[in-house]
């Protein structure tokens, strides 16, 4: 017997000892303590029981070391019943009273609490904190690569170090700590290549924070390095499309990196992934936009022609062009509602061309539906759905879809929403 339970309390062991140094780190020391008292409470209890089942079976009869049948003592059995269960009664209930603050305490180790630690804006940034997000965040990441909001768990851990960087150096101090303890997470080996791959994604997003914080041509050249090791790593494409997009936003806004562009784009068209490649080659029609002011002359549908040359003399006009289809939801609904955000505005500040983007098939039904709906605004209509001009050289993915130009020609980032035009046009 005493065998038996020394040999539970050995397979036990390891258990208690996980508990206590996990909780430990987190700073929740008596949280270890208290689930390791339940545990042993409970563990105690089941050993009570059953050898309180083998004493009503047998009995000692004499001095020496055998045991022999009881007969049945009813009032004794009785009392003894009383007796267990106001005991068991007891013990259960103080059992349950102590671990309950630590099944409180425990933290589930999920993608939602995690979060929930990172926007939790009681909580003062400082390096104990750093450390225990850290932990949470690799640790969920190594064991759960293929989560689906793992991509998501490292765009939060990218976030919370822009939100603190009002002081720039507890913003970097984050950033430098995450890396410190994914370079010793991947010295301790044992990993598989998703892991690998999903701790590869979160380096490269501290890598970005960093530069974004300190940038220097090394802090650039790390930052791609890391993007690079992502692209060839097995399972790192879930990871991919975000990471390239941050790099994609800072190289092409900088003019000083801008002309990395089209060796990134170059790149990514070719990825064996879908979204990928075509979210790069949509980008790679944008980014040709972008490389000259955007002008525009066609002929509406009403026969009238509709010009934009930001190179006019002191030209002070906005471009807003508005790609919908007749099976948009609501449709008339939102032409009206930018309708009365354009007439806000004077020729002279602002063109609003709605383009139409059916089929040759939808033109009666257009007609119609304008006239239906008294939308006067200028309409395009070339009847060539997605093949058409404008269609493929904005790169536009779905609709409704708008796109701001201002009197440079320069174009704001795609999907511009019209409620945003009055505080955009000053």
């Amino acid at each position: 017997m005493i065998s038996a339970t020394l040999e539970y309390e050995t397979c036990l062991s390891p258990f208690f000892s996980f508990s206590f140094d996990h909780y430990k780190i987190l700073g929740k020391i008596e949280t270890g303590c208290t689930i390791m008292f339940a545990i042993c409470a409970t563990t105690c209890i089941l050993a009570w029981l059953l050898m309180h089942a083998l004493a009503q079976k047998f009995t000692m009869t004499s001095n020496l070391q055998f045991l022999q049948p009881t007969t049945k003592q009813p009032t004794t059995t009785a009392m003894k019943t009383k007796t267990t269960t106001q005991l068991l009664t007891l013990i259960l209930t103080t059992t349950l009273a102590l671990a309950a603050p630590a099944w409180a305490q425990a933290p589930a180790g999920s993608y939602s609490d995690i979060k929930a630690r990172f926007t939790d804006k009681t909580a003062k940034p400082n390096q104990a904190l750093f450390q225990q997000l850290s932990k949470a965040t690799i640790d969920f990441l190594a064991a759960n690569p293929a989560d689906k909001q793992a991509p998501a768990l490292v765009r939060d851990a990218f976030d919370y170090g822009t939100r603190i960087q009002r002081d720039a150096k507890l913003g970097l101090s984050w950033y430098l700590l995450v890396q410190y303890d994914l370079a010793v997470r991947q010295m301790a080996g044992d990993m598989s290549p998703e892991s690998k791959a999903a701790l590869l994604a979160l380096d490269a997003a501290m890598a970005e924070g960093g530069m974004l914080i300190a940038y220097n041509n090394e802090n650039m050249a790390k930052w791609r390095e890391t993007l690079n090791k992502l692209l060839d790593a097995p399972g790192g494409t879930p990871f991919v499309l975000d990471r390239e997009k941050g790099y994609y936003n800072y190289i092409s806004r900088n003019p000083n990196t801008r002309r990395l562009v089209d060796a990134q784009l170059a790149t990514l068209s070719k990825h064996k992934d879908k979204n990928i490649s075509n979210w790069a080659k949509q980008e790679t029609k944008l980014n040709a936009v972008r490389k000259t002011p955007f002008k525009l002359s066609v002929t509406t549908l009403d026969g009238k022609p509709f010009e934009f040359d930001p190179a006019k003399p002191k030209n002070t006009t906005f471009l807003y062009l508005y790609f919908w289809s007749l099976n948009n939801k609501n449709a008339a609904d939102d032409l009206k509602k930018l309708a009365e955000v354009a007439y806000g505005f004077s020729s002279k500040r602002l063109l609003v061309l709605a383009v139409n983007t059916d089929g040759e098939d939808k033109r009666d039904e257009l007609t119609a539906f304008l006239k239906k709906n008294k939308l006067r605004f200028p309409v395009l209509f070339d009847g060539k759905g997605a093949k058409g001009e404008l269609y493929d050289k904005l790169a536009v993915a779905k609709t409704p879809m708008g796109y701001l130009f201002d009197s440079k020609g320069a174009m704001a980032p795609p999907g511009f929403n019209y409620n945003n035009l009055e505080k955009t046009i000053k």
